[in-house]
């Protein structure tokens, strides 16, 4: 057991001066300590005298170090290290230790300040590199469509034959739909990030949302091996607005058919329902992907993006920015053994507004 410095400093204090007193009463048997009386008073009286007086050295002594101990935790505690250990002493053992710790702090401070600013000036590099990949990705694919137009015009004009004309714009036209469809994907998400608008609630269908975002997202990318179901537990409306909304679903949906591989894939909606705090649980998930662990707490950050080389990594953080509008939370999770992935966001029940199921829902990709 490690006892206390003013301990350390009293006990053998005080014992020395016991055995002092003892040597004392010892020589002096002949004169004043002849009398046992004499002895006993002598002793008991040496004894508090001696105890009181190293007790209270001790304390004296060792109450600036538990000062400067409580200030040093302070420190740590508040990672404050821009502070110092004030002393009153000048020129003794306690007064060098606090001006060694000083001069530690100021080492800590000085390089926690250099330190946030390399990675403020990484931060910020990123973030030009990350626009200028994103502005040359947007180039590259705002030139895609009309290149496209362009060669398509070319053909047309260049063929008398109507059969060749009508088969050339059946060739030609669902690419062309494809590309513009992501063009104005990625406009969208430009013009989003920056702005900040009134929300326009209003009371919506779960299901009318959900199958004109899933439709959308389809139709920019086109896959006929995705099995699409539905476990829908809601009974009232969303209040929420609509247009914006339409955005983080269709985001979602697209993210999710983007990165399901293998021969048939799976991609889920659930919602489920909970009066007590007035909100509507939505899940989109998929089959045949995985988002590792060190991703997970990045995937929302503005321009972050894996695996996808015409992604300009904002559209998470769109999704993200909507819903929080909404006074809701999103989150993802992922399984690595499963292959899955699962994005849950909460959005505000229309109270008292019964639901009306405007749009039907199927198991399929192709109803």
């Amino acid at each position: 057991m490690t006892l206390p410095i003013y301990k350390k400093i009293f006990i053998p204090f005080f014992l020395t001066n016991c055995c002092f007193i003892l040597v004392v009463c010892f020589c002096g048997q002949s004169g004043i300590f002849s009398d046992e009386k004499n002895v006993s008073i002598f002793i008991i009286v040496s004894t508090i005298v001696c105890y009181t007086a190293c007790f209270w050295s001790a304390k004296i002594f060792t109450s600036q170090i538990r000062s400067t101990e409580k200030v040093i935790k302070q420190i740590v505690d508040n990672e404050n290290f821009s502070d110092s250990i004030k002393t009153n002493s000048d020129g003794d053992e306690i007064s060098s230790i606090c001006h060694s710790v000083n001069a530690l702090l100021l080492k800590i401070h000085n390089s926690n300040e250099k330190q946030l600013e390399i990675e403020k000036q990484n931060k910020k590099w990123a973030q030009f590199s990350a626009i200028a990949q994103t502005t040359r990705m947007i180039a590259h694919d705002v030139r895609r469509p009309f290149s496209m137009i362009d060669g398509i015009l070319w053909r047309l004009e260049n063929t008398d034959d109507p059969d060749q004309l009508v088969a050339l714009s059946k060739k030609y036209s669902l690419d062309v739909r494809q590309t513009l469809a992501s063009v104005d994907a990625m406009i969208k998400d430009i013009l989003e990030i920056g702005r900040t608008v009134e929300l326009e609630k209003s009371p919506v269908s779960p299901e009318s949302i959900i199958m004109i975002s899933l439709t959308e997202a389809f139709r920019a990318f086109q896959k006929n091996n995705v099995k699409v179901s539905y476990d829908l537990n809601h009974e009232h409306m969303i209040n929420v607005d609509g247009l914006r909304l339409q955005r983080v679903l269709s985001n979602i949906f697209m993210n999710a058919i983007q990165a399901m591989t293998g021969p048939e894939s799976t991609l889920w909606i659930k919602t489920q329902e909970d009066l007590t705090k007035n909100i509507n649980t939505f899940c989109i998930g998929n089959s045949g992907s995985f988002i590792p662990k060190q991703d997970l707490s990045q995937i929302f950050d503005a321009f972050y993006t894996t695996n996808k080389s015409d992604g300009t990594g904002l559209g998470l953080s769109i999704a993200e920015k909507i819903i929080m509008e909404h006074e809701g939370q999103i989150w993802c999770e992922s399984s690595k053994e499963k292959q899955t992935v699962e994005f849950y966001f909460t959005l505000p029940i229309a109270e008292g507004i019964k639901n009306k199921k405007t749009a039907n829902v199927c198991p399929s990709r192709t109803c």
